[in-house]
């Protein structure tokens, strides 16, 4: 790869080797090539000899700009050429051999830079340099072909580099220097330079980054191996390196260090001026850019830790802390963290137990009283002073002072706690319960939920870390985010420094210490320094967001000014957007509203939208993307849509309609007056329409009904995937697509068969029998009733056994729960019965802490719908809840009996 360059609709352009290659990558990271050789070739056969075709077949190159809808690709030896998307427009290529090295072509658009003997430098027309003109060619002396002379630019200093040559050029002093290596230089941002070196040291190619554009400055290595011959810096901030042998490198950020280790970073300290992280038997140390392996048995001595909290992730050896686990331990058991509260004392707590070691010599296990700590197990600890503490535990939070050991209700229940922190500046007590965000406690006492809502990236928080500037810093499973507070009684500001970012080894951050700007972050993958300052420099809105399609009834729409007047039946319209963000997971947050038809923000991670069956209007289509640092970014070029009314909904139309339509109805009823005689007929005819309508209303309950069905039968497939009983949710959902199967197919019948009324009841009990792992059973019986021919409204009963199981069956404590469904018949009438032998209605039932049901309407429903089909027919229907006592009056279930009307099949009719 020669040329890398970014256009202003995000793609990544690159030019090749291979005749003439251009290509560039989208946002979507899917390649594609740009077709123009022949074009090229076309063009230079009408113009050119045949000496400049063959020539022209091999030349290649070296840069990429971009101008409005044109394309200029420039050969440092030769000149340009301008292409667009249809022709070439123009080309500026000298083929003359013995003028190839003295091609000097001035461009004020771009900084071109050609061959060695002719080094031009543009900014604008009076700031640039000859070389063979203004030094005589003495120190440039064009090295090799393939290496070309690159410059930067620092305040009025010019650092060239051509080969082994290095000039550097001021306004009052000229210095030259050889090397013993060639370099290429490059410029990323205003601080920040890159240098390749060919044949150093041990000629091999090495790839360097610097703050100076001195190459004899401190410098950083980045890569080995490799040549770089063309960089840039995309629009938030990540570096594409073109390089000879190993095709395009991407970083999402120069800011950053990253060291993949394949492990979960699970503990981290500061340990004199190194940074000491690890997992169980692996250790780790970090002295400003290095990371070096430590053998397991070096002891870290105490003294020499200067981080006030240790945590970690997950259970670790004491013995990587200090020769005091032998005392403790005999260096076989594990611990969950360390608090220092000075060089003399500190806590060390596992999952039991809590050691308060005095002077490096006393220790006490601590509370005292094994029996009063026996069910607690301990997630953190924080410590106010040598005899008060605060416990996280997997059921809240507990205080200990003096000895006693009291559990913390207004902060939490039986809540799982894993870090807590205190800033004393504000009087302020934080602290993470799982998977629901942060907790505060203000000075007054209220306490605060900070959670998605108010800005947190997720709601699973990992570890909190407080700075020397009481910023509190909250490391999360999707990034990282920080809390401001101003004083002791206001909320804090929720700031996002890193959402999901490709600037760390991955978005799930265990760890974290602060010091000094400087982050050092253990993920679930590895090591992670971020330099905080050139991290908030670098924080833009700007973020490529654009419309990528409009369909409008299913036809796409060229419309480059994104104003469209449609007819009326023009109201179906499917909007294609995207956003490009290379430094992402892929985990991309839109949120849309269509101004017209709603002020609120839908919120997707989908890249399309479709409304339909619009109503006549003017609408906006408003469209916002989160970028990296959580703030949104609105699209520029906001669509537009003006819905014209049908020709029928138009004043004239209306006014010219009325006037009609009163000559007809004056017409219509002096002929209505006339003729009375037909008033017998008319009110048949509205009997029957009034029994057309009853059905309508029938079928509408239940229609009402699926619904009601549908949502609870969801909660159950929700509830084994988040139990993780994935084979179970499995044929779960195959059972419950069979018993949607029978519902849509019967929604268009009033009536269905008894038969595959209780198949469809077998379907729903087996159902629920499996959602609640067989803890009742069931009987569905029949006598003297023909199940193929009597007919009833579909799901009529369901609501009914639906509550028999709820809030009968398991609320029953012993296991013999038994649900029996009974149907009968004398001939003139169906009778069903659906009996449990639960707690009863009176008993009061506990509320459901996980799973949140819907209010159930179903037994209303039923009620109405007995009520309509009686209307319908013209016979009466009954309903009775009857509740069930022993001879001790105490309630041993609950019976409800239906009578209905016995309904044969005739063409799905009732008879």
């Amino acid at each position: 790869i020669l040329a890398i360059n970014e256009d202003d609709k995000g793609n990544l352009w690159y030019t090749g080797l291979n005749n003439v290659q251009l290509g560039y990558i989208d946002p979507n990271m899917d390649f594609y090539q740009y077709n123009h050789y022949k074009a090229l070739l076309d063009s230079l056969e009408k113009k050119e000899t045949s000496t400049a075709v063959k020539i022209f077949k091999s030349i290649h190159f070296n840069e990429i700009y971009f101008k409005d809808d044109d394309i200029y690709l420039v050969n440092k030896q030769r000149g340009y050429v301008i292409i667009n998307n249809s022709e070439v427009k123009k080309v500026e290529l000298n083929f003359k051999p013995n003028e190839s090295n003295t091609n000097c072509v001035i461009n004020d658009e771009f900084s071109f830079i050609f061959s060695s003997k002719c080094l031009l430098y543009i900014k604008d027309l009076k700031n640039y340099i000859y070389i063979n003109e203004q030094y005589e060619n003495k120190y440039i002396k064009g090295n090799s072909i393939d290496i070309f002379p690159t410059l930067l630019l620092k305040d009025t200093t010019k650092y060239i580099y051509d080969g082994k040559d290095y000039l550097v050029i001021s306004p009052y002093t000229f210095s030259h220097k050889s090397f013993e290596y060639r370099i290429s230089a490059y410029e990323i941002t205003h601080n920040m330079y890159l240098f390749s070196t060919y044949g150093y040291p041990n000629k091999q190619d090495e790839i360097y980054i610097s703050t100076s554009p001195n190459i004899n400055d401190e410098k950083d290595l980045l890569f080995k191996g490799e040549r770089t011959v063309s960089v840039i810096e995309d629009f938030n901030g990540g570096v594409w390196i073109a390089t000879l042998r190993s095709g395009v490198l991407y970083f999402p950020g120069l800011e950053s260090r990253n060291v993949s280790l394949n492990n979960p970073v699970e503990y981290m300290f500061l340990s004199d001026q190194d940074i000491i992280f690890g997992k169980r038997s692996l250790k780790y140390k970090f002295n400003k850019s290095s990371v070096k392996n430590i053998n397991h048995n070096i002891l870290i001595n105490h003294e020499k830790i200067h981080s006030k909290r240790i945590a970690f992730s997950n259970s670790t050896s004491i013995y990587f802390l200090d020769s005091l686990s032998s005392k403790i331990n005999k260096g076989k058991r594990y611990i969950k963290g360390v608090h220092y509260l000075s060089d003399s004392l500190k806590y060390i707590y596992e999952f039991s137990k809590i050691y308060k070691v005095l002077n490096d010599q006393h220790f006490t296990v601590f509370p005292t009283n094994k029996d009063v700590y026996g069910s607690i197990y301990i997630e953190c600890l924080y410590c106010f002073n040598s005899d008060s503490c605060l416990l996280g535990t997997r059921s809240g939070i507990y205080s200990f002072s003096k000895g006693e050991l009291i559990h913390q209700d207004e902060l939490s229940t039986n809540e799982r706690v894993k870090d807590i922190v205190y800033i004393p500046k504000y009087d302020v007590l934080v602290y993470i319960v799982l998977g629901e965000g942060v907790r505060i406690q203000l000075s007054n006492g209220r306490v605060l939920n900070i959670t998605e809502e108010e800005g947190l990236i997720s709601n699973v928080v990992n570890q909190l870390v407080l700075d020397e500037n009481n910023e509190l810093w909250l490391t999360t499973n999707k990034g990282l985010n920080k809390l401001i507070f101003c004083d002791q009684n206001s909320p804090p500001n929720v700031v996002t420094v890193l959402k999901s970012s490709k600037v760390l080894s991955s978005p799930n951050i265990l760890q974290l210490i602060v010091k000094d700007s400087i982050l050092y972050l253990g993920t679930d993958s590895g090591f992670d320094v971020v330099d905080i300052k050139t991290l908030d420099n670098k924080k833009s809105d700007k973020m490529f967001l654009f419309i990528d399609n409009i369909l409008i009834n299913k036809k796409n729409q060229s419309n480059p000014s994104l104003d469209f007047n449609l007819e009326y039946d023009e109201n179906n319209i499917n909007i294609q957007y995207k956003a490009i963000a290379f430094n992402q997971f892929g985990n991309i947050e839109y949120r849309y509203r269509l101004q017209g038809l709603s002020d609120d923000w839908i919120y997707t991670k989908q890249r399309e939208v479709s409304f339909l069956q619009l109503n006549p209007g003017e609408y906006i289509f408003k469209l916002e993307v989160q970028n990296d640092h959580g703030n949104w970014v609105n699209l520029q070029n906001e669509p537009h849509f003006k819905i014209h009314k049908p020709y029928w909904k138009t004043w004239w139309f209306i006014g010219g309609f009325s006037l009609i339509f009163l000559s007809i109805g004056g017409g219509a009823l002096y002929y209505y007056i006339s003729n009375l005689k037909k008033e017998k007929t008319f009110i048949e005819d509205k009997q029957k329409l009034s029994e057309s309508l009853n059905e309508s209303r029938q079928k509408a309950l239940s229609a009402q009904l699926n619904p009601h069905f549908v949502f609870n039968s969801l909660n159950s497939i929700q509830n084994f995937i988040l139990t993780k009983r994935t084979e179970l949710s499995s044929d779960y959902l195959s059972m419950f697509s069979k018993l949607m199967r029978y519902v849509f197919e019967n929604s268009k019948n009033l009536y269905v068969s008894l038969a595959d009324e209780i198949e469809a009841l077998e379907l729903y009990l087996e159902l629920e029998q499996v959602r609640h792992n067989h803890k009742f059973k069931y009987v569905i019986k029949h006598t003297g009733v023909n199940i193929n021919e009597a007919m009833l409204p579909a799901l009529l009963i369901q609501p009914i056994i639906e509550n028999a199981i709820w809030h009968g069956l398991l609320h029953k404590v012993n296991d013999n729960r038994l649900l029996e469904v009974l149907f009968s018949s004398n001939n003139t009438a169906l009778k069903i019965e659906v009996r449990d032998n639960g707690v009863g209605r009176g008993i009061k039932k506990p509320k459901q802490k996980f799973i949140k049901k819907q209010r159930s309407s179903g037994v209303e429903l039923t009620k109405q719908r007995l009520n309509l089909l009686g209307q319908s027919i013209d016979s009466e229907t009954y309903f009775e809840i009857i509740d069930l006592f022993n001879s001790k009056k105490e309630a041993i279930g609950t019976s409800v009996i239906i009578n209905i009307p016995l309904i044969k099949e005739t063409n799905n009719e009732p008879q």
